[in-house]
């Protein structure tokens, strides 16, 4: 379930949260800005998913217009520097354009390492359309980088054909795509290890 309108309801003016992230008025002066800050700041539970985005959100959004720090927040509140930094860089390696409904921290965290903003946006789709957990998508990721392939690509049709007519429930195109795609190119590199594993995913995953 989203947070979405409880913290809503707590945003003082200058800002209006989304599912997507926190939009800043532009008659937002630096006094509504901190206003703002200090509001998200004071919520009790930072397990909330929509939190960290908007907390996120007005970290990168006070950096790039009043080269602002989080050291005053870190002081005046209490939370420790690394949880508002870590909050800061994942979504500003994630900005709003490439973001997902549905999708929660972990999966931004996890796009967030990634290369370059195609990358991250490619396994973000991928994740919204597949309904990954956090973990399916680190597993995914991981498994791509052993078998040197960057994203979840389209992999030849006439490979995946049979398979995508054939998909059994709760398994989708776009997560056999990703399979597929990352034992190609692991054949292609000769790694046999990686082949294997992934075909073993791919096995369990079809219930074979």
């Amino acid at each position: 379930m989203s947070d979405l309108p409880t913290l809503a309801a707590i945003i003082p003016e200058g800002a209006v949260a989304t599912p997507l992230g926190l939009d800043f008025s532009p008659s937002c002066t630096e006094a509504d800005y901190a206003a703002v800050m200090y509001a998200l700041l004071d919520v009790d539970e930072f397990a909330a998913n929509d939190l960290r985005m908007y907390i996120g959100d007005g970290l990168n959004y006070g950096d790039l217009r009043w080269h602002d720090t989080y050291a005053q927040y870190v002081s005046a509140t209490g939370h420790r520097v690394e949880l508002l930094r870590d909050f800061k860089w994942v979504y500003g390696a994630v900005p709003r354009a490439i973001r997902q409904k549905g999708l929660r921290y972990g999966h931004y965290k996890a796009a967030a390492a990634l290369g370059t903003l195609d990358e991250r946006k490619a396994w973000l789709i991928a994740t919204a359309e597949g309904g990954w957990t956090t973990d399916e998508l680190r597993s995914l990721i991981k498994s791509a980088k052993a078998a040197g392939n960057g994203g979840p690509l389209e992999p030849p049709d006439d490979v995946s054909a049979l398979l995508l007519e054939e998909a059994p429930k709760g398994l989708t195109r776009t997560m056999i795509k990703a399979i597929l795609q990352s034992v190609l190119a692991a054949v292609r590199a000769q790694n046999w290890p990686t082949v294997a594993a992934l075909l073993e995913n791919l096995a369990d995953a079809l219930g074979t």
